[in-house]
């Protein structure tokens, strides 16, 4: 799934591009990419933990205890 979206999001970045053969220009296009993702809800790219152009995907962290779902935590970015 990754590899399927990691595509679209090169294809986004490709048709938005000034010129998409300028690796700067297609480099900026692709910063700017933001869409639905297939898996991980929404793709944008952003600073996380000091690095750079990052995807950061939401992350929950659930205990199911006879039957009963807890949530227990929750890596959710900062959007």
């Amino acid at each position: 799934v990754r590899g399927y979206q990691g595509i679209h999001v090169i294809a986004a970045a490709i048709r938005s591009a000034k010129d998409p053969t300028n690796r700067t220009d297609l480099r900026d296009a692709l910063a700017k990419v933001q869409m639905a993702g297939a898996v991980y809800g929404q793709i944008r790219f952003q600073s996380w933990q000091n690095l750079k152009n990052q995807v950061v995907p939401p992350v929950y962290l659930v205990q199911i205890v006879g039957g009963d779902v807890k949530l227990v935590a929750t890596g959710n970015p900062p959007y």
